[in-house]
């Protein structure tokens, strides 16, 4: 006969696996419903984005307590909207290459749809104005992010992840329609895009590299910025797009894969990556995001030393929430994790002892 001090450890030691292999495998899952969370607590709105019956999506931020378009993510949703466009009317395979990444961003309920993506479209068209010299697709809120010059960036600001992303959505527009609008702000991205920060553009320097900053605030655009990993490979990648579309004699591309190839240590903290050079470590979802274009990086490049890093990352990307817990800064998305693990934990016990101590199951 087992004592019933001997199940309940037992039990409990059983209890324990279970809550962490859920919470570490399951990471991804938790802190994305944790995010819908904390922004219906904040603001209202049970999803971090909703989308108006024209296909622009709204954002929802429990850090600014505010609902906004961003620009970046009706490139997003445009891009995903545009695989409706019948094969026919797709004459350039790097323009109309599906993103694999995408499928790590955990955004359900986007179906592809013609008009939408056309909407998508039209609104980058609209909302591309001049700035600072450079069109760009500005943001009008202001963002905080720990770290960079003045702990925010204030409206309006714009980013060379948006700008150059921007592109494909609108050179995929013009393969569709033929419509030259699209074509001509593609143009004018291309070359904000690749025009230094201290002229209006988002091309800086990283290490002597050239380097597309996601993050560009005109008030500190002299000063170091963030140098962000998957704004830099996404905007390489749209980068090499518009120069395989357009045959323009200007060739950046490969020059943006070598940064990113010589630079991927800087972003690298044994099994788990950092989100941008100046010490923000990754949360889960950029993590598995840095591990896969790193790894498409390394393909196009051949750059084992880049494989040997994404070898590494592949650990946390397998074991998410415990290596998230073990390397993140301390965050309101941390502390709700952590908080629902242990109170995950503590309920489970307490119902195991009840059953130990007063049903027949504890006899």
């Amino acid at each position: 006969m087992i004592s019933k001090s001997r199940k309940y450890l037992i039990l409990v030691t059983a209890w324990f696996a279970l809550v962490t292999i859920v919470f570490n495998k399951g990471g991804y899952a938790i802190s994305r419903f944790n995010d819908s969370l904390r922004v219906f607590v904040t603001t209202g709105d049970f999803g971090v984005r909703t989308v108006t019956s024209e296909g622009i999506p709204v954002s929802h931020s429990a850090r600014t307590r505010k609902s906004f378009v961003s620009p970046y993510y009706v490139v997003h949703y445009g891009l995903l909207y545009s695989m409706a466009v019948p094969l026919a009317k797709r004459h350039n395979v790097e323009v109309w290459r599906e993103d694999e990444t995408f499928k790590y961003w955990d955004i359900a309920g986007v179906d592809p749809d013609e008009t939408k993506f056309r909407n998508c479209a039209n609104w980058l068209v609209d909302n591309a104005k001049m700035l600072d010299g450079q069109v760009h697709l500005a943001y009008d809120f202001d963002w905080p992010y720990a770290n960079y010059p003045g702990g925010a960036l204030h409206a309006p600001w714009w980013s060379g992840l948006t700008d150059a992303s921007a592109m494909v959505v609108l050179l995929r527009a013009y393969d569709a329609s033929g419509d030259p609008k699209y074509l001509r702000v593609a143009d004018e991205l291309y070359r904000s895009v690749l025009t230094p920060a201290n002229r209006g553009g988002s091309l800086v320097k990283f290490n002597g590299h050239p380097w597309i900053e996601e993050y560009v605030d005109p008030a500190v655009k002299d000063k170091p910025m963030a140098f962000v990993l998957n704004g830099m490979a996404y905007a390489a990648n749209a980068v090499q797009a518009y120069e395989d579309f357009t045959g323009t004699t200007s060739r950046a591309a490969a020059g943006l894969y070598a940064s990113i190839g010589e630079n991927s240590p800087k972003f690298a903290m044994g099994d788990w990556s950092y989100y941008d050079a100046i010490g923000t470590p990754a949360n889960i979802k950029y993590h598995i995001v840095n591990t896969a274009l790193l790894a498409e990086v390394g393909r196009r490049l051949g750059a084992r030393s880049v494989q040997g890093t994404v070898d590494r990352w592949e650990v946390g990307v397998r074991n998410p929430g415990l290596f998230w817990v073990m390397h993140a800064s301390f965050t309101a998305a941390l502390a709700q994790f952590v908080m629902e693990y242990v109170l995950v934990l503590v309920v489970g016990m307490i119902i195991i002892w009840f059953v130990v101590r007063w049903t027949k199951y504890g006899r």
